[in-house]
């Protein structure tokens, strides 16, 4: 989104799109953009935060895949852990999601812990019907035993943490 001063037109920044966030909490943020030099060194600030969030994010994403490809689900988990630590709001229930799915993924076996992440999950979404559908699905998907082969839970339904860790995952 392109951030264009009223009066002149000129454009002074720009910014991606919601991002996780609900529409109030994107509007405030826009509006805190304001096109002054602190309102400039606060865009500026921004950006390279998003910058280095993002690269982390694929360091652990990286560290996540090396871990199912051992079959190592505490080293997953606690990148996972790393990768979440900061998200709050009904995104923070991306973790316990992405926990059971990779867990089924690990241990096709260990559909009782699996579910209770996604029960967990579940809670953490707080009503958000976007976050609990695809939830609710892969539940349905442990439970009944069609769960557990790598790519079980396609991307499209398996939300993402935001890298912003303020928008939530």
């Amino acid at each position: 989104m392109l951030l264009i001063d009223a009066k002149s037109g000129e454009v002074f920044g720009k910014t991606v799109g919601f991002g996780g966030q609900t529409a109030k909490e994107y509007l405030e943020k826009l509006a805190s953009f304001k096109n002054t030099p602190e309102g400039k060194t606060a865009l500026e600030q921004e950006q390279k935060s998003a910058v280095d969030r993002s690269a982390k994010s694929r360091v652990l994403g990286q560290k996540i895949n090396a871990a199912i490809a051992a079959k190592d689900f505490k080293i997953a988990e606690a990148a996972l852990e790393e990768m979440f630590a900061d998200v709050t709001g009904p995104r923070k229930a991306v973790m316990p999601f992405n926990k059971a799915r990779i867990l089924i993924m690990i241990d096709p076996t260990a559909k009782e812990q699996a579910l209770k992440y996604i029960d967990e999950a579940l809670v953490l979404t707080a009503g958000d019907e976007t976050l609990a559908k695809p939830f609710q699905a892969f539940r349905e998907k442990i439970v009944s035993g069609e769960a557990g082969a790598a790519g079980s839970a396609p991307k499209s339904t398996a939300p993402k943490a935001s890298a912003d860790p303020k928008k939530g995952a």
